[in-house]
């Protein structure tokens, strides 16, 4: 952010030249292209789906999707920043957040009312999802579920097809292509507000904020400067009494 604020103030190139150069050069070559190729060569080495004719299209859609959503984020959390460590201290959370409820390490139908909207907020969420059920949803394969906890009224194990599967683990078995528009949709609107923010770094509203912000602290900084040196001198005063 402050390169690009530098050199936009010395007339090196504008805001959309450089967003525009971002998209082509940045998403593009690292964020589409690696995971298409990714998609496609281990998509058959894993064995994954074989029942339906689109299933390794929309694997490779979700990689894609996902990824270009995460790094749109981080454009955006990066424009924000007044500093790199402030940047990454922010995208970590942001991305410790999507992935705890995102349906990867917790289950969707155990996550508390109160915090499920963390969770349909999460774009790992949704690519999860969309994941899993192209992987689970008209396999032609039966799946097994091992009795885990150790019940007695099952069997050791359990040949469920993929839809329970997706079931017992809080997914739905039609949402691939609704899940994946809403990734597509997060994804623009990161890329929209990353815009706008560069376009007002060093103006708008977010810029007048976050220089209150750092007003604030340097003032209240000073104060406690003030505060400790009196309490100081008025320690040395009773000492010299």
């Amino acid at each position: 952010r402050l390169l690009f604020l530098r050199e936009r103030a010395n007339r090196v190139y504008g805001t959309d030249a450089y967003f525009v150069s971002m998209l082509l050069f940045d998403l593009l070559p690292m964020r589409v292209l690696p995971p298409f190729f990714f998609g496609f060569m281990t998509y058959w080495m894993i064995g994954l789906n074989e029942g339906e004719e689109f299933c390794l299209a929309w694997f490779v859609i979700a990689l894609i999707a996902t990824n270009v959503c995460a790094s749109c984020m981080c454009m955006a959390i990066g424009a924000a920043a007044r500093s790199v460590a402030v940047a990454n201290v922010i995208a970590s959370l942001c991305f410790l957040a999507a992935i705890l409820f995102g349906g990867f390490l917790l289950n969707k139908d155990h996550i508390p009312y109160y915090v499920r909207w963390i969770s349909q907020l999460s774009f790992v969420n949704y690519g999860y999802e969309a994941l899993v059920v192209n992987e689970f949803a008209n396999n032609p394969r039966t799946f097994t579920l091992t009795s885990g906890w150790n019940s007695t009224k099952l069997p050791n194990e359990v040949p469920v097809p993929g839809e329970k599967v997706l079931s017992t683990f809080g997914f739905h078995a039609d949402q691939v292509a609704p899940d994946l528009a809403i990734v597509c949709v997060q994804a623009a609107a990161f890329a929209l507000l990353s815009y706008v923010l560069l376009k007002n770094a060093d103006a708008g509203p977010w810029s007048a904020f976050v220089d209150w912000l750092g007003n604030r602290k340097v003032r209240r900084a000073r104060a406690n400067a003030l505060a400790a040196a009196a309490v100081a001198g008025g320690a040395g005063g009773l000492r010299g009494g």
